[in-house]
């Protein structure tokens, strides 16, 4: 239960971005290709319960976790792939380590503590990707991607 958490918690928070753009939709992508929006402005809540991300407490946006591929915040919505749209993705992979996608070729990626201090960093390859590895202490944690900044709370 403790990665659902986590992932909830780095989903919701991410919102919180201090990057230039303000993002406006939620878009929850899928294993065999489809994807769904939500608009912020409604405030859509994700919760997990078993194996399912809820998104609104509604049946019909129910998903199976084994099923979704990610979620990412956007500016604009769009019918493009997240590849052709360049928006960084980040994926917990894991209970100890995320993956970050889409971040540019040489970004520098760098997770640091509630007091500032170095936790991990390291700068995404050719391709615009990079794994960095998560704190077992529970904590709030800021992972910075380039300019943008996410607030990561591990319970």
């Amino acid at each position: 239960m403790q990665l659902k958490e986590f992932l909830c918690c780095c989903s919701l928070l991410c919102i919180s971005l201090s990057a230039n753009a303000t993002k406006n939709h939620m878009v929850v992508t899928f294993k065999e290709g489809g994807h769904y929006d939500f608009l912020l402005e409604e405030k859509p809540t994700i919760t997990f319960d078993d194996d399912h991300l809820i998104v609104n407490e509604n049946a019909s946006t129910t998903y199976e976790l084994d099923n979704v591929d990610g979620w990412y915040f956007c500016d604009e919505y769009s019918t493009t792939t997240t590849a052709e749209a360049s928006k960084i993705r980040i994926i917990c992979t894991n209970e100890s380590e995320i993956a970050i996608e889409q971040a540019g070729e040489n970004t520098t990626v760098h997770l640091t503590n509630a007091y500032g201090k170095s936790i991990a960093s390291t700068k995404t390859g050719a391709s615009g990707t990079a794994t960095i590895s998560l704190p077992v202490s529970k904590g709030v944690y800021i992972l910075n991607i380039g300019n943008q900044s996410f607030k990561l709370i591990r319970k």
